[in-house]
């Protein structure tokens, strides 16, 4: 009996000393009942002190240190502290106070009326293409503070920017918002409509016709891109184009002097820096006759791996051969106060309008000159060069006589022996530009003057 009223005693004990510990232990965990608040301190550091009308100050950015009574000290989280602000409208501040188990620390940050924003967009990107990514870059936000400057320069971090999608075409509007002011600039969204594509000859040139529309459109320049598909070289053959109040477009490239390749030419409508495909619903086959070369418009398998059709301009397909070049006729004529010096002729193969080269030579003096500024006109076999002639000199007999490049200026011939010739003459400005046949060489090739005369 005796040892049995000792046990329950032992027992006893055993749970008043458990009890005590776990009591013990829960005090430990809740800091003691004893630990206190003593003060909290506040690092504003990285904490606005600057707020401007529209915008309700707060304690983001600053750092809150709770000290307790036994010495240690606990960074507090934002959440854990009650924040309150009060406005001093008569001084233009406010009172940001924080508040942690009974415990206070507050400051002043400066409240900053905002009379107006201004924007200069003058490097700011305002013209897109559909679904391309929007940008800001460059745009500058100015502001307007009432009992400050006049205009002050806004930085990024304390400016909104609101920008629409560009999914859809058209003009749209971008909004800044600045200290409960805003303000806004206009972009446009491109979109470039293909409606058809022709290949076509116009004045003794080949060109690539285009037609199509702008959803939506904001200047710059227009023109047709051609890439080769042997070395993926782009050209811009020169292109002239109109466009409508209805953003309708017709742009027109010369492709006479492309190539002659085995491969073919992809080609886009290129606006400013963008590239924009042309749909194959749009091509229709069509092949034109061109300086002795077929150039045919088409869809074709480009790439080995990628069975899609691809709209291509295909020039003469295997390299044409150069064939013979005859000189059919001279002649000299006044057009614009100018003396326009003529040249024609036939000529077989695929041959360019660089080929031709012209240059003449004053007899007795040998004096050379190149002409640079020689217009070709390639046609379906013939040929049509005309350069201004007016400065050549009458000084010295003023004879002059011409020779003719088919190769570039690598080689050159006389113009002389043409059968059928015609003599002709202009008056220009008082000088006289004569043309006639004459012999002048041992040879007794009959060689092509041009005989400059008068005041």
């Amino acid at each position: 009996m005796r040892k049995r009223y000792f046990s329950i005693i032992a027992i006893l004990l055993f749970a008043l000393v458990f009890s005590l510990a776990l009591a013990a232990c829960e005090q430990n965990e809740n800091g003691g009942a004893d630990i206190a608040v003593t003060k909290i301190t506040l690092d504003l550091k990285n904490a606005r002190t600057t707020y401007f009308s529209g915008e309700v100050p707060s304690a983001d950015g600053a750092l809150v240190t709770a000290e307790y009574s036994d010495g240690t000290t606990k960074l507090l989280f934002p959440n854990e502290c009650e924040v309150s602000v009060t406005e001093n409208a008569s001084s233009g501040t406010a009172t940001v106070k924080v508040t942690y188990q009974g415990k206070s620390a507050s400051y002043v940050v400066s409240l900053v009326k905002v009379k107006g924003l201004s924007l200069d967009t003058s490097n700011v990107k305002k013209v897109f293409a559909l679904d391309e990514n929007f940008v800001y870059d460059g745009l500058k936000v100015y502001a307007e503070y009432e009992g400050g400057a006049e205009r002050v320069e806004v930085s990024e971090k304390e400016y909104t920017i609101e920008y629409p999608s560009t999914a859809t075409y058209g003009e749209h509007i971008v909004t800044v918002r600045h200290g409960g002011k805003s303000t806004w600039y206009p972009i446009r969204v491109l979109s470039v409509n293909v409606n058809s594509v022709d290949l076509l000859t116009e004045n003794g040139r080949l060109k690539i016709k285009i037609d199509g529309n702008f959803g939506g459109y904001y200047g710059g320049n227009l023109a047709v891109d051609v890439e080769s598909t042997e070395n993926w070289q782009r050209s811009f053959p020169a292109s002239e184009y109109t466009i409508d109040d209805a953003w309708n477009f017709t742009v027109k490239a010369d492709v006479s002097e492309i190539a002659l390749s085995a491969k073919p030419y992809f080609f886009h409508v290129a606006h400013d820096d963008k590239y924009y495909d042309i749909p194959t619903s749009v091509i229709t086959e069509k092949s034109v006759e061109f300086g002795g070369a077929t150039y045919t418009l088409s869809l074709k398998k480009v790439f080995d791996n990628n069975e899609n059709l691809f709209p291509v301009l295909i020039a003469g397909g295997e390299e044409s051969a150069k064939g013979e070049v005859s000189v059919a006729g001279i002649s000299v004529a006044s057009s614009a106060n100018k003396a326009i010096l003529t040249v024609t002729g036939t000529y077989l193969g695929g041959y360019k309008a660089s080929d031709f080269k012209l240059r003449s030579e004053q007899y007795n003096v040998w004096q050379k000159t190149y002409f640079d500024d020689v217009s070709v006109t390639l046609d379906s076999g013939t040929y049509t060069l005309t350069v201004d002639v007016t400065a050549l000199s009458k000084e010295n007999g003023g004879k002059h006589y011409f020779h003719i490049s088919f190769d570039g200026g690598e080689n050159w011939i006389d113009i002389a022996d043409i059968v059928g010739f015609t003599a002709s003459a202009a008056t220009v400005g008082g000088k006289t530009y004569s043309i006639n046949q004459e012999i002048i060489w041992s040879s007794g090739a009959k060689t092509c003057i041009l005989t400059v005369a008068g005041e």
